[in-house]
């Protein structure tokens, strides 16, 4: 069993025992029927005319009944509550690795993926920990018990009663020998099916703009058939091998019915014990199919459970749960550091030095890495050689909490969640009072704009912020760094999709918040960083030249071309 399933039980193991305990008490109790139901055909055969004799029994047979009913609905009960406590446990678990590991395996999942392990998939094993658990367990422990009082009535007739197990048992794993292959297919095309759903909604603008409709909804339509089918396969096979063994397990009556009635004409089998027999071969049958019906739900559970724990065996950022060492200052340093993303390099022996309370920014050509260093020193990624100091201490060293503490990231794909603007700025700094956020807006130059709304800093932003713009996006996301008065601030291209003025608005704005701290900036638009005390190049992957503004002019001809052509657009977009 799963070691992480083994450990989720263990969680709720007096819910899970307590509910296989009354489990067995309602099979129990729904066996015992049977063998009250003999005693009342004894009495019949026997011409037994005492009323009472007749009364008491079926007393009996009412309490049994009952207490079976009631044993059910507490072991339910008690399984449900114990599951839905596990599933919630299972998706924090999720969401708390998905914290720990590195970016990079948040990337190689779509969206429509994550959310259908922590949601759908999830949700899917609900049936095995509620149902089959308890009653699994149950049923096979009644159908042991009832066998062996079966040899104890007539050995004979009870291997005649099981002979037919072996053989409906094998046709039945035969039939079912390619389900894991048909449910993986299922898996699969629900997932394609999530995917392409989460891709039609979010590109549902581009599809109309450019008179894709027909092609994207033929796609769309293509992977909702194709996931039905797979589910109509799946299903099919999982009813006919259910179908043989429904039929074949209790056509053993067919064989105890004819040599019972020799043996008791022979007077080798007293009448009772018979008809006792015949009743408990159909009790025997019945806890044994409904344990062969949860034999899908088994395999469906490994299959959805084994997505769940390959990202639970992620290997997490190495870091220590407490910091190993403080930081002396907020120097940063880069030494010889390496990274490749999916086996492609993208950065190669990167050395570079950030010095404590200075603007460093960060340029080159698209998909030259610059961005990937910002997510490295946050540890967004992890690096494949060298290493990374703040104050002189590795990264590595430093306990997520502390290190998060310590940076402030602003990006151009910054998000912004579906509630106020003042609660998305809290989650700078949930300390700081509304007043002192404000005070914050307003030296950010975001104040005025938030008041204009009709609702201020009570204005819901929509989902991923989409009822503002997207220059109107990232100067809230600004002021949440701001809010957050980290000794690191990161501004990884930010000011994207701002205008030009808009940009130097900003900047001016922030300038104040920003002194004494030590702030680095990715920047497409040259003219905004060209009083950085220092310019770091990035080319092929490596750091190409360094320096100030004036001194790159003179020392590199790419940074000299970058510069031109920046400045040349920016006159036309002026013009």
């Amino acid at each position: 069993m799963n070691k992480y399933i083994v450990e989720f039980l263990k969680l709720h193991k007096v819910y899970y025992a307590l509910s296989i305990l009354f489990s067995i008490l309602s099979a129990a109790c729904t066996v015992l029927p049977y063998m009250i139901s003999a005693k009342l055909i004894g009495l019949l055969i026997a011409g037994n005319k005492n009323i009472h004799d007749y009364k008491s029994y079926l007393i009996y047979l009412l309490i049994v009944l009952t207490c079976s009913n009631l044993f059910h609905k507490i072991s339910t009960a008690l399984s449900h509550t114990a599951t839905f406590d596990l599933l919630a446990t299972i998706r924090k678990r999720l969401a708390d690795k998905l914290a720990r590991v590195p970016l990079g395996l948040i990337d190689d999942y779509s969206s429509g993926k994550l959310k259908d392990i922590m949601v759908e998939k999830v949700e899917k094993v609900e049936v095995t920990f509620s149902h089959v658990i308890p009653e699994v367990s149950g049923n096979l422990l009644i159908s042991i018990l009832i066998i062996i009082y079966l040899f104890y009535l007539n050995w004979k007739l009870a291997l005649l009663a099981l002979c037919m197990i072996p053989l409906s048992l094998t046709l039945y794993l035969l039939k079912l020998r390619n389900m894991q292959g048909r449910f993986d297919n299922y898996m699969s095309k629900n997932a394609t099916l999530n995917n392409t759903i989460v891709e039609y909604i979010h590109g549902i603008e581009v599809i109309k703009a450019f008179n894709q409709s027909g092609k994207q909804y033929k796609r769309l339509t293509t992977a909702v058939n194709e996931a039905a089918h797979s589910a109509i396969d799946w299903m099919r096979e999982n009813l006919t091998g259910m179908a043989i063994a429904m039929t074949l397990l209790p056509s053993t009556i067919l064989l105890v019915l004819p040599f019972g009635s020799l043996m008791y004409l022979k007077g080798t089998l007293p009448l009772d014990n018979f008809i006792l027999i015949i009743l408990l071969n159909f009790a025997l049958f019945i806890p044994l199919l409904q344990a062969v019906g949860h034999m899908d739900n088994i395999a469906l559970a490994g299959t959805i459970l084994s997505s769940i724990t390959t990202i639970l065996d992620e290997e997490n950022l190495s870091r220590p749960e407490k910091s190993l060492a403080e930081v002396k200052n907020y120097d940063i340093r880069f030494e010889d550091v390496s990274f490749a993303y999916k086996e492609e390099p993208v950065l190669e022996k990167i050395n570079l030095e950030l010095k404590e309370n200075t603007v460093t920014a960060l340029v080159g050509p698209s998909g030259s890495g610059k961005s990937t260093i910002t997510k490295l020193l946050t540890s967004f990624y992890e690096v494949d050689s060298g290493k990374i100091e703040i104050g002189g201490q590795n990264i590595k060293d430093l306990s997520l909490e502390d290190l998060n503490k310590m940076i402030a990231y602003v990006s151009q794909k910054d998000y912004l969640f579906n509630t106020s603007i003042m609660e998305n700025l809290k989650m700078g700094d949930d300390k700081k009072s509304e007043a002192e956020i404000i005070e914050i807006c307003k030296r950010c130059g975001v104040h005025d704009f938030i008041s204009s709304l009709e609702n201020g800093y009570t204005t819901m932003v929509g989902s991923k912020g989409l009822s503002l713009s997207g220059g109107e996006r990232q100067r809230i996301c600004i002021a949440r760094a701001m809010v957050k008065d980290a000794a690191i601030i990161i501004f990884d291209e930010a000011t994207a999709y701002t205008d030009p003025e808009s940009e130097e608005l900003i900047q001016r704005s922030v300038s104040e918040l920003i002194k004494n701290k030590t702030l680095l900036v990715v920047a497409h638009r040259l003219s905004s960083i060209v009083n950085a005390d220092q310019i770091i190049l990035i080319n092929n992957k490596q750091v190409e030249a360094s320096g100030t503004h004036e001194e790159l002019l003179e020392s590199s001809e790419l940074y000299r071309n970058m510069y031109r052509a920046h400045m040349e657009y920016k006159d036309e977009v002026v013009s």
